[in-house]
């Protein structure tokens, strides 16, 4: 069985590789993050038996997921674009 190579993508502007770069990876960052807090919203609202203890953390991790995929598919592209801008490439 032959490994499965990914092409390089060679874009002609920092602005286009941002762009692609949230286009490659919207739809696995959203999935992971709205599957897992999918999960913690019983222990978040205290709806799980025996979990009330964890309510606590099931809240830090709902908002550390949403902004970590808020980081991920808006900030790290705009930032990634203005340092290749200010760079003259």
């Amino acid at each position: 069985m032959q490994p499965r190579y990914i092409p390089l993508l060679i874009c002609s502007s920092p602005f286009d590789s941002a762009v692609e770069s949230v286009r490659i990876r919207f739809r696995p960052v959203l999935m992971t993050a709205f599957g897992t807090i999918a999960g913690m919203i019983p222990i978040a609202f205290e709806w799980a038996v025996g979990l009330e203890r964890l309510s606590p953390l099931a809240d830090v991790a709902i908002g550390g997921l949403l902004v970590g995929t808020i980081l991920t598919l808006i900030y790290i592209p705009m930032f990634a674009y203005w340092v290749e801008g200010t760079n003259g490439a």
